[in-house]
């Protein structure tokens, strides 16, 4: 732990601020330096700044009030210290203030710390909190107050109380102040491993004791039960790797089985969609043999829807025309009788066709009867493929 600056006000007889920086020349070019003066100029209130604004206690003449710091007849004080340990610099505060600023008012103290990070005059509070204060400040230097007081800030007549403790307690002390307190747990966790691997050694050379030596003929009997059994082990190795091809071949029959089974299926899913779609089919074959008479059946449609108009027309000629009533008839009777002409031409057309049509149905047979055949023959050969 470094001291590197004090600031304080009214503290004790120093009235004011006042502020020391042991980080600057010329002290910092120094060294080493003595703080003197006459009695009560104030040597010791700069310890007693320091004390206060790192544990929140004024110890000297056995005296634990930091109200009594205080200089007389004023209403506030305070004291700052910035310090630098494991590589990072920080900044505690202790103040006193009374209440309504009056020399006789309630006292009222605070504490806080922060760090100062790459030596910024700003610092990152890390806490306010009275009690944490002083916590805080053991874990960052590893003294508490007391022993900071019987160690670094060796007031008056606190040497000799140090010299006067008892070699433990200074020898506790001497590690927190060198930083060698960790030596000290190496070390006592080297001689409980070095006590451990002792008596494990003692254990083993008891055992040892216990061990007793085969003879000749317990060890040939030891030998050959030894070689008996890996005979038997290679036996083992040997129906152990008969079983695994065995197993192999069982998952192969396995899996053939499923595949069987997944073709099986899809060829009974494929003839359900083929019945399914025998309606269809009949239909489309019926379209597909009348196909070539379409245009002779529109015709004849055709013909029929003109001669219900001719019908219409000769009502309505023979109820409402009455003085060309003939003569319209007798041309409509020509009209009628040329359409029963074409009627009688497309009639001849058709049966002459019909010889046509019915070679065409034939044909329409015989190729149905050859794809229903090549169909069987399909079934038979996917069948066959699958027994084998």
């Amino acid at each position: 732990m470094k001291i590197c600056s004090i600031r304080f006000e009214n503290i004790n007889s120093l009235r004011g601020e006042h502020h020391i920086a042991f980080d600057t020349a010329p002290l910092a070019e120094s060294g080493l330096f003595l703080i003197t003066g006459n009695t009560g100029a104030g040597k010791t209130t700069i310890l007693d700044a320091i004390t206060v604004a790192l544990y929140g206690r004024a110890a000297r003449y056995d005296k634990d009030k930091p109200e009594t710091l205080m200089a007389r007849h004023t209403s506030h004080c305070y004291a700052e210290v910035e310090f630098e340990t494991g590589g990072k610099r920080y900044r505690s505060k202790w103040s006193l203030t009374r209440s309504r600023k009056k020399a006789d008012g309630k006292i009222e103290d605070n504490m806080e710390l922060s760090e100062l990070p790459n030596g910024a005059s700003v610092g990152i509070l890390l806490t306010q909190k009275k009690s944490d204060v002083p916590k805080k400040i053991v874990e960052l230097c590893g003294l508490n107050a007391e022993q900071f007081l019987r160690s670094v800030m060796l007031a008056q007549g606190k040497f000799a109380e140090f010299l006067k403790s008892d070699d433990k307690e200074r020898a506790a002390l001497l590690e927190r102040m060198t930083g060698t307190d960790e030596y000290s747990v190496i070390s006592a966790a080297a001689y409980a491993k070095t006590k451990r691997e002792e008596q494990a050694l003692e254990r083993l050379l008891e055992k040892q004791g216990d061990v007793r030596l085969l003879t000749s003929e317990q060890r040939e009997q030891h030998e050959q039960r030894i070689a008996h059994d890996r005979t038997s082990a290679i036996g083992l190795e040997q129906e152990i790797e008969r079983l695994r091809n065995a197993l192999a071949w069982a998952k192969q029959v396995v899996e053939l089985e499923r595949d069987a089974k997944s073709h099986n299926a899809s060829v009974e899913t494929a003839q359900r969609d083929f019945d399914h779609a025998a309606p269809e089919r009949e239909r489309l074959e019926k379209h597909r043999m009348s196909a070539p008479f379409h245009a002779a059946l529109a015709v004849v449609e055709t013909k029929k829807h003109d001669l219900k108009g001719l019908d219409a027309s000769i009502v309505k000629i023979e109820t409402s025309i009455l003085p060309d009533a003939r003569t319209i008839l007798e041309a409509s009777l020509r009209l009628v009788a040329e359409q029963e002409q074409e009627q009688i031409a497309a009639k001849k057309t058709l049966s002459e066709m019909q010889p046509l049509f019915d070679d065409v149905l034939r044909r329409d047979s015989t190729i149905a009867a050859e794809v229903e055949q090549c169909a069987k023959d399909r079934i038979n050969t996917e069948a066959a493929a699958t027994e084998v």
